[in-house]
Formats: structure tokens, sequence, C-alpha cells
């Protein structure tokens, strides 16, 4: 099966507030959530060859939870790095903020809550 970019699906606010409810229940050592910002998105999602993103759950070697963003191919491949990116980052050194399509580090929650809702009370 190949992504066409309209996977996933919406729903109502009490549907989503019982799914993460639940996963506070089951999981109280675990993050609530994380935010990224709407550039590192972007910068993800305007790859040529995405058509959405992927989130893995990580845990880090301090026991953080978090998450690692990665955008994806229609042929459900990882993009890992722009196209050009892998060659060039070992020529020129480059930063990976430069090269890389991984996202990780946004701010957890707690302590960069959202005001108390349905999804997070």
């Amino acid at each position: 099966m190949a992504f066409d970019g309209t996977e996933g699906s919406f729903t109502h606010k009490q549907h989503a507030a019982s799914l993460t409810k639940k996963h506070r229940t089951d999981h109280p050592e675990s993050i609530s959530s994380q935010f990224f910002g709407k550039e590192k998105l972007l910068h993800l999602l305007n790859h040529p060859d995405c058509v959405g993103i992927r989130i893995y759950n990580s845990k880090s070697d301090e026991g953080q939870h978090g998450f690692v963003v990665v955008g994806v191919n229609a042929e459900e491949k990882d993009l890992l790095h722009h196209p050009e990116g892998a060659e060039r980052s070992v020529a020129l050194a480059a930063p990976a903020e430069a090269t890389s399509l991984i996202l990780v580090n946004g701010p957890c929650c707690p302590p960069s809550c959202a005001t108390e809702n349905e999804l997070n009370a």
C-alpha cells in the first residue's frame, strides 16, 4: 500500500479526550504532549517527496519521553535528509539543521502545557 497524503481522520473532541485520558491513566510517567513549531513542520512537509509525517515515541538516556517526527514519502519510507543532504553534510560539515529532516526536542508538557482543556485535563 502506498501513502497518498490523505491518511488519518478527524474526530470529535469527546473521542480525542477519551483517547488522551486513557493514555495519561495508563502511562502516568510519560509526557502529555510535545509542541513542534510551524516553521519546523513546514520544513519537513516542504520536502518535494513528502506526503505526510510519521511520529515515533522516544526516550532519552535521562529517561525523558518525547517524539521523533519525520517526513514520509508515498512509498512509506522515512525522509531522513534532503536529497543532496547526506553528501553535502559530510563534504561541508553542514549543521544538522541545514540537512536533516528529523525533528526532536520540542517543548514537553509538562511543563509547557496548553491551557486546561478536554485533551489535557
